[in-house]
């Protein structure tokens, strides 16, 4: 464990669950600023992604790397743009209190690839924050590898999913949906994941016959 993961240990007595600081932390001081700053925006958010602390697995070590107060924001599609995914993460590297419930919401970013990411306390401004601004489409589509909400699965595509990123998607927690395509998705998924392969939920390509080389003799 790093010395920035230990510093946090010392005055806390237990970890706190990731889902609920999760929910806190968008309820108490992300959704405040949303709603100030973007009141007729539409959105959904969560917490979804990669992580134990999505599956309920977090532990005192977890504090190491890639956990503190964190979230994704989804987006309408129709919505979202660049700029204005990047405006609203912004917003919030600029209006994020430096800690919310003892922990910093500022996190050191040694290596994102390899979830080397963690928690650091600061007080400069923009703060380096774990709210990601996505799209439902987009996070499912370079999470899972498939966009369920759009179009039946392949069975090619089904056995490709990672087991662990299917279930995090299940597992994890949504705060606010009021689009309702987060809900959808976690609603179809499932059924899936308990489906046979040769359910009609599942379309297989059409399989050519495979070709027989002639005989010189024909």
């Amino acid at each position: 464990m790093t010395s920035a993961g230990r510093s946090f240990l010392g005055h806390i007595a237990r970890v706190i669950p990731g889902l609920d600081l999760s929910r806190s932390f968008y309820a108490d001081a992300v959704a405040p600023i949303v709603a100030e700053r973007y009141p007729r925006l539409s959105y959904a958010a969560g917490l979804l992604g990669t992580g134990s602390a999505t599956l309920g697995f977090d532990t005192p070590r977890s504090m190491d790397h890639w956990w503190g107060p964190r979230l994704e924001i989804f987006l309408r599609s129709e919505d979202a743009t660049p700029e204005l995914c990047a405006e609203i993460h912004t917003v919030l590297a600029n209006l994020l209190p430096f800690e919310f419930r003892g922990l910093p919401t500022h996190m050191q970013e040694v290596n994102r690839a390899t979830g080397t990411v963690f928690m650091a306390s600061t007080t400069q401004r923009p703060i380096n924050h774990l709210v990601r601004v996505t799209t439902v489409r987009e996070f499912l589509t370079n999470y899972i590898g498939a966009q369920p909400l759009d179009e039946p699965l392949l069975v090619a595509q089904w056995l490709a999913m990672s087991e662990q990123h299917l279930r995090t998607v299940a597992s994890g927690g949504v705060w606010h949906d009021e689009p309702g395509e987060l809900s959808r998705a976690r609603e179809i998924l499932p059924k899936l994941a308990t489906s046979s392969v040769r359910s009609p939920q599942f379309h297989e390509p059409p399989i050519t016959p495979p070709r027989t080389a002639r005989s010189s003799a024909a």
